[in-house]
């Protein structure tokens, strides 16, 4: 379903349509209920002929009302063909049955006029004429504001557009030249200096800085850049430059997929909408049949058919379902805002019912709750070589290597702020390498290699065998051929999984960790973040990964949490699939569920999202619903004074609603004021 099928653009037009409405609405009021509440008009309209020019007024105000709110009708009949109970049909059903009744008496009157038999007083027609106008006036002012304030809110989420800046430094023929931002290709080397916004999602080709990326994944913390990671448009260069190259450009950069796909899970309510279309259609049943009941029972009772038919058009006024129509994509406004505010983005609505639902996560180790890339776990010195020494010591050695377990001693001491050269001479043999550091000679590798090069004390042995045992692998390291200790590398648990988990266990969900791992490394992981032995998978191939997944299912609902691949097969074999970052593009994941951020962190919020708006929503369609059968008894029952009033009540149930479903309008969504859309910061004067 598009927007538009559930809210109209709201135009100058439309406005200064409505306005005129309203403004008619004043006389007519004045010339029909007014005058037959006993309101003073000039006599020569009392009597005669004048009756007659009154009524005609009367039809023409009440015509033109009905042709600047003829939206109304159109979409009433609209819903009544479909047999799609909306926002219009009740209105329209009642407003019409108004204006027949007003077309009748004014047939009446003529004919009375011609026998001479019609008494002086307010013209018969006027009550129908007053509550036809009355009814299409005020819903269609209704409408227009119901409108206004979801388009509004609708706006919340191609705002985060803004912070795409418009232009970009690229490298043409070794110079940077600034270009418009949709000239840029696939391909292209773009800089973007401290204080800048990128242009395009890209990987980082030279130069390291901290990126604040709020924009796409609510979260102010600035995260580290290097060469090979991935950046996203929008996102805020803070402190060095960086050269990137161009992956995805336009309206295929993530943060622009993320609106996109966001908008189409509010337009396109799934189960959300197809529960809130049955409460519309049993509703509108129950105003139909408590209209006829209505009718029925007045006139058995003795009174005149304009009274009985005024109580039916109160009712057909008062049970315009507005505010469960409008309930869903209100619900759906917060919740898309709020799963971007935490990083969140749901590809159908059906994904933001069911993790609410999940009571088993299971997530894939690899790049989910590690890194996905080795890190330093322990680092055992000697008494003449400290634990820092020979970190310092051990990224010199390694410096020139591309093994992965070499760039995790370097990152390890970058991270620790620990200074160190690289070796001289270095020479690359079996089991390890071999070089000279602070002209000293030093090696590094496996036990064996040490072994060959120096006499291993039995207590770095212990420690190498202790590291292996908890599956970490241990790279051993000799100087001056003496041993000089020992450092253990492993997959790096991500600083966020074990609160993650922990916050999961909070809201009652079981957390289960899949990995093919050996016993050993998946205990060392689980024991980091929280989990206990029965929760661990260890040994999973991916030919027994389904299986497992099946019978997982068989005790609850479970999500499958993983990163991107191109195999959705996992994902699918749960009852939803949830994928841990968009670095390779938001299209390139089949889950219906990113966490956009990279890790766990969105996870709780996720789940937590989902719950509040199912509850929001359930508990919206309830208590509208007894709201609208109480009045609909009022209407039929009480001595209302008309159809104007139950119109204003149907009006307040719906704002009543949505001050409370929609999103705030100061919502943070925007580029920081100071920052142009050039996506630089202001030059210093």
């Amino acid at each position: 379903m598009e927007q538009y099928d559930l809210i109209a653009p709201v135009t100058p037009r439309r406005s200064r349509e409505q306005i005129i409405s309203l403004c008619l609405l004043v006389p007519l009021f004045y010339l029909t209920v007014g005058h037959a509440a006993g309101l003073p008009l000039p006599a020569a309209l009392d009597q005669g002929a004048g009756m007659l020019v009154l009524a005609l007024i009367q039809l023409a105000l009440t015509l033109s009302v009905c042709w600047l709110n003829r939206a109304v009708l159109q979409n009433g009949l609209r819903e009544a063909l479909r047999l799609r109970p909306g926002r219009c049909l009740t209105p329209a059903l009642g407003a019409a049955v108004a204006l027949v009744w007003g077309l009748v008496a004014l047939v009446q009157l003529i004919a009375g006029l011609a026998g001479g038999t019609l008494a002086a007083g307010p013209a018969p027609c006027s009550i129908g004429f007053g509550s036809a106008g009355a009814i299409l006036s005020l819903t269609g002012a209704g409408i227009l504001w119901q409108d206004k304030l979801l388009g509004r809110a609708a706006e919340l989420l191609p705002r985060r557009l803004g912070c795409l800046p418009r232009t970009a430094t690229v490298a043409r023929d070794g110079k940077a030249v600034r270009v418009s931002a949709d000239t840029l290709q696939p391909g292209d080397i773009f800089l973007v200096r401290p204080g800048s916004r990128f242009p395009a999602d890209g990987v980082v080709l030279e130069g390291s800085s901290c990126v604040v990326e709020a924009p796409l994944t609510g979260e102010d913390t600035p995260v580290n850049k290097t060469v090979g990671d991935h950046v996203s448009a929008g996102t805020l260069n803070q402190t060095s430059a960086l050269a990137c190259q161009a992956e995805r450009v336009g309206d295929g950069v993530n943060l622009a997929r993320a609106v996109q796909l966001a908008q189409h899970t509010v337009w396109h309510g799934g189960a959300l909408r197809r529960t809130a279309d049955r409460y519309c259609g049993l509703l509108t049943l129950a105003v139909l049949g408590v209209a006829l009941v209505a009718l029925v029972v007045w006139l058995l009772a003795g009174q005149p058919a304009s009274a009985a038919l005024t109580r039916a058009v109160c009712v057909l006024a008062v049970g315009c379902p507005g505010a469960l129509c409008l309930a869903v994509p209100a619900v759906l406004l917060t919740a898309g805002r709020e799963g971007l505010d935490h990083g969140v983005l749901f590809y159908r609505t059906d994904a933001l019912e069911t993790i609410g639902a999940v009571n088993t996560m299971v997530l894939d180790k690899t790049g989910t709750v590690t890194t996905g890339a080795p890190g330093v776990v322990e680092v055992v010195g000697t008494r003449n070589v400290p634990a820092k020494f020979l970190l310092g010591l051990a990224a010199g050695l390694e410096a020139g290597s591309d093994d992965p377990l070499a760039k995790a001693v370097l990152r390890k001491a970058r991270a620790d702020g620990v200074r160190y050269r690289p070796a001289a001479d270095l020479q690359a043999m079996p089991g390890g390498v071999m070089g000279k550091v602070a002209g000293k000679i030093m090696a590094g590798g496996t036990e064996e290699f040490i072994r060959s090069q120096c006499d291993l004390t039995e207590d770095l042995a212990q420690a190498g065998r202790r590291l292996v045992a908890s599956g970490a692998t241990p790279l051993y390291f000799s100087l001056d051929r003496h041993a000089a200790g020992v450092i253990g590398v492993a997959d790096a648990v991500r600083p966020s999984s074990k609160d993650a988990i922990a916050a999961l266990h909070a809201l009652g969900i079981r957390v289960v960790l899949m990995t093919g791992d050996d016993p050993a490394s998946a205990a060392r992981i689980a024991g980091l973040v929280g989990l206990q032995e029965a929760d661990v998978l260890y040994g999973v191939q991916p030919d027994t990964r389904l299986a497992e997944l099946r019978s997982l299912r068989a005790m609850g609902t479970v999500a499958m949490v993983s990163e991107p691949c191109p195999d959705a097969a996992p994902l699918d074999s749960a009852d939803i699939g949830v994928a841990v970052g968009a670095g390779q593009g938001l299209d390139a994941s089949p889950a219906p569920v990113v966490l956009l951020r990279g890790d766990l962190t969105g996870l709780p919020a996720a789940v937590q999202l989902s719950r509040r708006t199912s509850d929001a929503l359930r508990r919206s369609l309830m208590w509208t619903g007894v709201w609208h059968l109480v009045c609909l008894v009022l209407a039929a029952v009480c001595p209302l004074p008309g159809p104007v009033l139950a119109t204003a009540v149907a009006g307040a149930s719906c704002a009543g609603l949505l001050s409370k479903l929609l999103p705030a309008a100061g919502a943070r969504t925007t580029p920081d004021p100071e920052e142009d859309r050039d996506g630089n910061a202001p030059e210093a004067e």
